[in-house]
């Protein structure tokens, strides 16, 4: 009948190098939705002068506390430990066999990395699995994040034991579970905004509007750019699923000169891939850039006067391709451009990308961007 709250904060008595936190845990009053009682220390974690204790998960099993947590920062010495008590609030004592999991001693090269922030799941028929975070690297490269992956559990003597036999993740592995398929979606018709759509920073709503045309989203542009650390640069996005990819997206648009407009993939304010429509007097330039280090650079260039375009990107590894389709006419942009510095390894961060529509203007009345639909394939 009592409920507790674990979280990581820095050492009370004084932090000694980066990363020198701890877990606690306290009683938390759920008529009041206060903490109450003493906050108590549980555990620093199991290595010597550990660096990040955090995301604490508290279990009871068996008699036993368990406190379950990641450690080693969210970089290559990510890891998975665990510590038991016969009381919530300690004291805990470190599993002998710490890290339960871990691929800090697999090399750079092995294909998962950064392996932590687990949790464990108890199925109705007493099968235990644990859920937790993980970065595939392709050519030594991470684009795509931190992704949720699956390991087996089992329990002995008292302490849970990951893909046993194994003790990694692997990139392919049977699951005895009753799995339900899910289709994903592919297509989207822009008369509504999906669920799944994604913006920077906190969106204002009012360059969205699904009523000025049927079947259409009409977005019109902000003066903030990507670059920009504060504001929200009117973007429509989705996350990259996969290096290897197609997104394709139909825009009408009706910009003032001066204006811009195209798809973006983006990894941060300053680690972007754009094809950029430049609205000129009579024409439109589509330019294929990529920004490092906030630093732009073109990588092809093509004049249209269409209004109705259709522009696609084709991811393949790490190599990106930029197509632009005006008046039933495809043109290839740029291809073969090197995408690897949207990784987590040169671009920091560890959220992955996104890739969606976009548009920006400086003027005062800059007209209006229409998209009729978008379609994300891997």
């Amino acid at each position: 009948g009592r409920c507790y709250y674990s979280g990581t904060r820095p050492n009370p008595t004084g932090v000694t190098h980066n990363g020198d936190w701890e877990i606690w845990l306290q009683e938390l009053d759920l008529n009041t939705m206060q903490l109450t009682g003493l906050s108590t220390k549980i555990w620093k974690g199991a290595m010597r002068n550990v660096i990040w204790p955090e995301a604490p998960h508290v279990y009871k099993k068996d008699g036993y506390y368990y406190v379950m947590i990641a450690e080693g920062g969210t970089g290559p010495n990510h890891s998975v430990t665990i510590a038991r008590s016969e009381k919530i609030d300690g004291p805990y004592i470190g599993f002998a066999n710490n890290p339960i999991l871990t691929h800090r001693h697999l090399g750079s090269a092995f294909p998962v990395q950064n392996v932590g922030h687990g949790d464990l799941v108890e199925t109705p028929d007493g099968q235990w699995f644990m859920v937790l975070l993980a970065s595939r690297k392709f050519e030594g490269s991470s684009n795509l994040g931190r992704e949720t992956f699956l390991a087996e559990v089992i329990w002995e003597d008292g302490w849970p034991v990951v893909n046993p036999g194994i003790g990694r993740l692997l990139e392919e592995q049977e699951i005895n579970l009753p799995l339900v398929p899910v289709e994903e979606k592919t297509d989207y018709q822009l008369n509504e905004i999906h669920r799944e759509f994604l913006f920077i920073r906190n969106p204002d709503m009012t360059h969205y509007d699904t009523t000025a045309r049927e079947g259409w989203i009409r977005m019109t542009p902000t003066v903030g750019r990507f670059k920009d650390e504060k504001g929200s640069p009117t973007y429509l996005g989705l996350r990259q699923p996969s290096l290897w990819f197609e997104y394709t997206a139909a825009l009408d648009i009706q910009l003032a000169a001066g204006g811009e407009a195209g798809i973006a993939v983006i990894q941060g304010e300053n680690h972007t891939l754009k094809l950029a429509v430049h609205v000129k007097d009579s024409e439109k330039v589509i330019q294929l850039i990529t920004t490092i280090d906030g630093v732009d650079e073109v990588h092809g260039e093509t004049k249209v006067t269409a209004s109705e375009l259709e522009l696609k990107f084709v991811g393949e590894g790490q190599k990106l391709k930029g197509i632009v389709v005006a008046d039933n006419k495809e043109i290839v942009v740029a291809e073969d451009v090197a995408t690897h510095y949207l990784s987590t390894e040169l671009a920091g961060g560890f959220v992955g990308c996104t890739v969606g529509i976009y548009t920006s203007s400086d003027v005062e009345e800059p007209g209006y961007v229409d998209a009729n639909w978008i379609k994300l394939t891997k």
